[in-house]
């Protein structure tokens, strides 16, 4: 079986006089904590928590107070927190504390119950209990704590009976806060995100918990009749729930991690007739098979796998005496061993030691834990579940790709396991749009969708989705303007707008070229159209092409049409020489300068040289260059009129 503890928040167990338990593999070490029974009275709440590493952050127990409806939170150096008295809890609730992380590291909700407006609403001997929550933060004084809020009453008109409990959401990041409402057959559930605590169902399910006072048939009490009092259990999984009243109520259920809904109600026992009873105690084995519940001096263990109500029940252990016996709360420990309590300070625990085992093979073993000098007295902490996960199916579309028109590529990974279906939209260019992994040749870039449904879990938390994204090479150019007035302006922006592109090659149609991606303002000085040229690569070595034609006209001012020289260099690019021609219609100075990626000039090839009208050429000897990118400006007189890119090769 998955140890769903395998995590150790824990890990480290804080309960009765003084007694902590610390669980390091199939070892239990003995220490000490700051609680004690000084004022005589029961000890049956308590809550604690530790790090992921197994260090204990926290604790609470109900007992550790001056009255029977306060208490206090103290920290791992047992030293009461910041703000941390005068919490409403009641001592003799059984699972009457829990305390469930937020998603933010250190900060932590501690549920309560409590007696409403500190005063006994009774009926008979029985009083009415409200639910508190209250805000730590570990993180405030250095990691001592603080109590940010507290005693705040999460409901103000209906009371509840014992036994808070709490499952993690199928998210694995947010959980349920659930209780019972009193004299009532609904279940309370409250979703806990990281918006806050919000209510979400009230459903009528199973047995009303009733609230009744009399005798028992031999007259010997006044609280038998009443379901108020007893205890809650989880399976690991957190699908399966049961509860026991002392009354005799012992009710299983199934819950939906997803929904936070029960169904599937079962009622086991109901032994309101069998007197003395007194039941009190129960726990799911970690599958959730078993279940185990007490009488005052009885251990039993019902199959829930048995369909027959007449053999699904064994009797475990009878005590030879009740006088000085009576189990009372158990608790699954991260050993995967089921610890149970005595009800009156008792220095021991009972053991099951395989509890997911029929009969006498589960190896219980009546006080197999001794605590030496500890005491204890009914109560064990609530320890929900901290490291169950996240119970989701998976959706993974693929890694996102860039391809060539024509070609094909694989979405998806292989399915984990049976019971999952898939569906891809949009459908295009897919060979099969149910498989977990389709071939696609789509036509142009295209976002493909993975939805998986996993017929073994219930809506909604049965779906999952993925995307991936499918680069299809494609050129595409664009520019700042599409006509060009000299003399006011004279240079064009283009932009590479193309999709699965690695690199670009661009041909101006001026005789200037250029390899960058996204290239410089280029600079035309003549009257013409213009047809402008994008190659775009993809990274399988294909390539297209795109076409931009745009329109220069006007004229240079005081100089006609033909004003700029026509310029060509070749090679480019080059690896240690080049021309450079150019044609001019009037006698003109010229110069001609390399510069660097820094804009540093590193070539003069020509300053202010005076060339009469013609077509000239120079030969530039480039070797003393590095390879690289460079700039080559043409300036005519005082003006720049043309830059190129210039590329230098090894």
């Amino acid at each position: 079986m998955l140890n769903l503890f395998a995590q150790k928040e824990s890990n480290n167990w804080c309960f009765a006089d003084s007694v902590l338990l610390t669980f390091q593999g199939n070892t239990i070490k003995i220490g000490d904590v700051v609680i004690s029974n000084n004022n005589g009275l029961d000890i049956e709440p308590s809550a604690c928590i530790s790090s992921s590493q197994g260090n204990l952050l926290f604790y609470v127990n109900a007992t550790d107070g001056v009255s029977r409806s306060v208490s206090k939170i103290r920290n791992a150096k047992n030293e009461v927190i910041t703000n941390g008295d005068s919490l409403r809890i009641d001592w003799s609730s059984t699972n009457g504390a829990i305390i469930i992380p937020k998603r933010e590291k250190g900060l932590y909700y501690l549920f309560s119950l409590g007696i409403s407006n500190d005063t006994f609403i009774t009926k008979g001997s029985i009083y009415y209990l409200g639910i508190y929550y209250h805000e730590i933060d570990m993180n405030a004084n250095n990691g001592n704590g603080k109590v940010v809020s507290k005693n705040n009453q999460l409901i103000i008109d209906r009371y509840v009976v014992e036994r808070l409990a709490s499952i993690k959401h199928n998210n694995g990041k947010d959980w349920w806060l659930i209780a019972h409402e009193s004299k009532t057959d609904s279940f309370l559930v409250w979703l806990i995100n990281d918006t806050g605590i919000h209510l979400q169902s009230r459903q009528a399910i199973g047995s009303v918990n009733k609230f009744e006072t009399g005798t028992k048939p031999d007259g010997t009490s006044s609280w038998y009749w009443i379901d108020f009092a007893g205890e809650i259990t989880i399976n690991q999984d957190g699908n399966k729930l049961a509860y026991i009243t002392m009354s005799g109520l012992l009710e299983a259920f199934d819950f939906n991690r997803c929904t936070g809904k029960f169904s599937n109600p079962k009622t086991l026992l109901h032994a309101k007739d069998h007197s003395p009873f007194v039941p009190y105690g129960c726990c799911l084995s970690p599958s959730g098979r078993f279940l185990y519940f007490s009488t005052k001096d009885t251990l039993f263990q019902t199959d829930l796998n048995n369909p027959d109500t007449a053999t699904r029940t064994k009797v475990i252990y009878a005590h030879p005496s009740r006088i000085g016996n009576s189990f009372q709360q158990m608790e699954l420990a991260p050993n995967n061993k089921i610890y149970i309590n005595n009800f009156w300070k008792s220095n021991f625990l009972s053991v099951i030691h395989a509890p997911d085992s029929l009969g006498e093979e589960c190896r219980f073993e009546y006080k197999g834990l001794d605590l030496g000098t500890k005491r204890t007295h009914g109560g064990l902490p609530n320890m929900p579940n901290y490291n169950l996960g996240a119970v989701l199916p998976i959706a993974h579309a693929g890694k996102e790709d860039s391809i060539c028109r024509g070609q094909s590529v694989r979405l998806g990974t292989p399915p984990v396991r049976a019971g999952l279906r898939f569906s891809w939209s949009p459908t295009i260019g897919l060979d099969d749009p149910t498989s977990p992994q389709p071939l696609a040749t789509p036509d142009s870039t295209i976002t493909y969708r993975l939805t998986v449904t996993d017929t073994t879990l219930s809506a909604p938390c049965n779906i999952a989705v993925d995307d991936v994204r499918i680069e299809v090479l494609k050129a595409r150019l664009s520019s700042d303007k599409d006509t060009l007035i000299l003399p006011d302006d004279s240079t064009i922006q283009f932009y590479n707008d193309s999709q699965g592109a690695i690199r670009a090659e661009w041909d101006f149609d001026n005789g200037a070229f250029s390899a960058d991606y996204f290239p410089q303002p280029v600079i035309y000085r003549k009257r013409s159209y213009y047809r402008v040229k994008l190659t775009a690569y993809g990274k399988n070595g294909c390539s297209d092409s795109a076409f931009k034609t745009v329109y220069v006209k006007g004229f240079p001012k005081g100089r006609n049409e033909s004003v700029s020289p026509e310029l060509k260099i070749y090679p480019n690019p080059f690896q240690s020489g080049f021309d450079i021609r150019f044609t001019l219609p009037e006698q003109e100075k010229i110069t001609i300068t390399v510069l660097n990626g820094l804009g540093l000039p590193v070539l003069q090839i020509v300053k202010d040289q005076s060339y009469p009208a013609g077509t000239h050429e120079l030969s530039v000897d480039g070797s003393t260059l590095s390879a690289g990118v460079y700039c080559c400006k043409v300036a005519v007189g005082n003006k720049i009129v043309q830059t190129f890119n210039l590329i230098k090769t090894q």
